[in-house]
């Protein structure tokens, strides 16, 4: 069995739920402006009127209504079926909110809040708490510790400026939500839409490798992109990323490659940076395009978006000018390309029709 089709134990309704519910909940929505509550209900609300029939619910006990949508005091309140539950409370309470929601039958939960395995021992007590109900529910989520998900086609999210970004080829997983929003803005300004977005988080039920398992086989995924901090499961990875990039490419911005960054990486979101050395040999193994930052990320990215996927390393230059033609083909042999010689009669019938 390949590593496409091994098991994941995620049920299709879970990626469904996720990306195209048909019922939001935000528990933790806000009025305040600016608030994480209020940025996820701001694009709940925006998902509703994207597709007749999609309902938006708040759900905050101190609020009467949020965004002129009625307030629930818990998701056990709400009559209706919720299948997308966005989890915005302080950490000690997620426990006892995320089991409402299990208990509620939601399909997939969204924990963007933070104070788990990345701030202490008693985060990750908290964190523990939440997976031992995902267990015993089967309620799988994504974080916590994150900035919130989106889907550009259906305009599920829980990403507030989400309803900006236009859809497109590439879907983007990062273990910072942040730097993935960076990288939003600055492949939207290259013109490049995205089709799927999510910020993964302290990743304590699923991995950065489930959600590669499910773009794969994503149609409206051309090109899958990804910011990592660590991976809990490297081999899988590797396994997985051997299989996808001979039909989708993987760029990825691979940070923690110093002392410095590799703690820092562990205290974000609790990330292993492991061996660089390693890293950078698994992903040339694997085909693994790696970015140095996001403009370079954004520029590969943009090339492949235009560009078929080459059959093969042989390359041919045509430029307006030697000195260009020099430097290309340097570029191209340091990369281990393989320049080919073209023949008389060929160049003597391209320069019949070029300038």
């Amino acid at each position: 069995m390949n590593a496409l089709n091994s098991p994941a134990n995620i049920d299709s309704s879970f990626w469904q739920a996720l990306f195209n519910a048909n019922s939001i909940a935000v528990i933790g929505a806000r009025n305040q402006a600016g608030s994480w509550g209020n940025d996820a209900m701001r694009a709940s609300v925006e998902s509703a009127k994207a597709k007749e029939g999609r309902r938006a619910y708040a759900v905050n006990p101190s609020e009467a209504e949020v965004l002129g949508v009625k307030s629930y005091k818990t998701v056990l309140e709400i009559h209706d079926p919720v299948e997308l539950a966005i989890i915005v409370v302080p950490a000690a309470i997620v426990p006892q909110v995320f089991r409402q929601c299990a208990e509620k039958k939601v399909r997939a939960a969204v924990i963007i809040s933070a104070g788990f395995a990345e701030a202490d021992e008693g985060g990750a007590r908290l964190q523990a708490e939440i997976l031992a109900v995902s267990r015993e529910y089967g309620l799988r989520f994504v974080g916590p510790n994150c900035n919130g998900h989106a889907d550009m086609y259906s305009r599920v999210a829980s990403l507030g400026f989400a309803s900006r970004i236009p859809s497109g080829p590439m879907s983007l997983l990062s273990q910072s939500g942040t730097l993935g929003a960076s990288i939003m803005q600055i492949v939207a300004s290259r013109g490049i839409g995205l089709s799927k977005v999510v910020s993964t988080g302290n990743e304590a039920d699923l991995h950065l490798e489930d959600y590669l398992t499910y773009l794969v086989q994503d149609e409206n995924t051309k090109i899958i992109a990804a910011y990592i901090e660590g991976l809990r499961e490297g081999r899988r990875f590797y396994e997985l990323a051997k299989e996808i990039t001979r039909k989708k490419p993987i760029v990825v911005i691979k940070s923690g490659t110093t002392g410095a960054a590799a703690r820092a990486a562990r205290s974000h979101t609790g990330a292993l940076a492991g061996s660089d050395a390693v890293y950078t040999a698994a992903f040339k193994q694997a085909g693994v395009i790696r970015a140095e930052d996001e403009e370079e990320l954004a520029d590969v990215v943009l090339a492949l978006s235009h560009l078929p996927m080459p059959r093969g390393k042989r390359v041919g230059i045509l430029t307006m000018g030697g000195g260009f033609g020099v430097v290309t083909a340097e570029d191209c042999e340091k990369e281990g390309l393989e320049i080919a010689g073209l023949e008389p009669d060929t160049l003597k019938k391209m320069s019949a029709i070029l300038p």
